[in-house]
C-alpha cells in the first residue's frame, strides 16, 4: 500500500496502515500496572518452584521456561484481550491477515535485521565490558541453555521462538504502544514501550539489543496495521539468537 494515512494528530503515517484509532483505549498507566503484576507473579512462581523442589541452576533455568509458558505467556494473552475491549478486542488493535506478500516480507526482513543488530549491539556492548572490566560478556541464555536437554530444551524452543512472539507482540505492541502512543505521541510510546520491553527481559547485557528489536517491531507494526510482520520477525529473530547461542 502506498501513500500516506493518517495518523496522530499533527502527522500522517507514511507508506502504511498503523495501528487503529480506538474508541476507548486503555490508560497506559493500567497497562503498566497489568504488566508488572504478570512479570511479578511470574518471578514469584519461578522462586517458589525452585526453592520449594530444591532445585539446583539447570532446576532454575527449567523452571523459568515453564513458569513463562504457563504463567507470563497466558496472562499477556488474557491481559491484552481484556485491556483491548474498548478497541475492539484483538481485531481492534491490529488485523491479523498475512494474505498481502510485503507483510511476509516485512516480517522476515525485521526477522534478519533484528538478528544482525541484535549481534552487532551486543558484540559492541561486550567490546566495552572487555575494555573497561577487562572480560567479555557472555549471552545469559547460554549458561541457561547449557543445562538443558531433551524435552526441556524443546520446551526452551517453544517458548522462545513461538509462545514468547505472539504473546510479547500481543501486548507490548497491541495494546502497550498503543495505549501509549494515543494519550502521549508517536514518539513518547515508540520509546518508552521500547524501554519497557527492554528492561523487563532483566538481561542487562541484552538491554541495548531488546531496546533495538523494540523499536524494530513498532516501525513493524506502524508499516504494517498489522501484528504478524512483527511476530515473524520476533520469532525469527529468536531462531537465529538460539542457533548462535547452542553452537557457542
Amino acid at each position: 500500500m502506498t501513500g500516506t494515512v493518517d495518523g496522530e494528530e499533527g502527522g500522517r503515517w507514511p507508506m502504511g496502515h498503523g495501528p487503529k484509532e480506538a474508541a476507548s483505549p486503555p490508560d497506559p498507566a493500567v497497562v503498566l500496572a497489568s504488566l508488572a503484576f504478570s512479570f511479578l507473579l511470574y518471578h514469584s512462581v519461578v522462586a517458589l518452584f525452585v526453592h520449594a523442589f530444591r532445585l539446583g541452576e539447570s532446576g532454575t533455568a527449567r523452571s523459568a521456561y515453564l513458569a513463562y509458558c504457563l504463567v507470563l505467556a497466558p496472562m499477556l494473552a488474557v491481559g491484552a484481550a481484556l485491556l483491548a475491549r474498548g478497541q475492539g478486542g484483538l481485531r481492534g488493535i491490529g488485523s491479523f491477515s498475512m494474505e498481502e506478500r510485503r507483510l511476509w516480507g516485512l516480517g522476515l526482513m525485521g526477522g534478519l535485521l533484528g538478528a544482525a543488530g541484535n549481534l552487532l549491539l551486543f558484540l559492541a556492548v561486550s567490546s566495552g565490558s572487555r575494555l573497561i572490566q577487562g572480560r567479555h560478556l557472555q549471552p545469559t541464555d547460554v549458561a541457561t541453555l547449557r543445562h538443558l536437554r531433551g524435552p526441556w530444551l524443546l520446551l526452551a524452543f517453544l517458548s522462545a521462538c513461538l509462545v514468547a512472539p505472539f504473546c510479547e507482540e500481543l501486548f507490548f505492541r497491541g495494546v502497550l504502544y498503543s495505549s501509549m502512543r494515543r494519550s502521549w505521541g508517536r514518539a513518547a510510546a515508540t520509546l518508552i514501550s521500547s524501554a519497557v520491553f527492554s528492561l523487563l527481559h532483566l538481561k542487562w547485557e541484552g538491554i541495548p539489543s531488546l531496546f533495538f528489536l523494540g523499536l524494530l517491531f513498532v516501525f513493524l507494526y506502524e508499516r504494517s496495521g498489522s501484528l504478524l510482520p512483527g511476530m515473524l520477525a520476533h520469532s525469527l529473530n529468536n531462531i537465529l539468537a538460539l542457533a548462535i547461542m547452542l553452537s557457542l
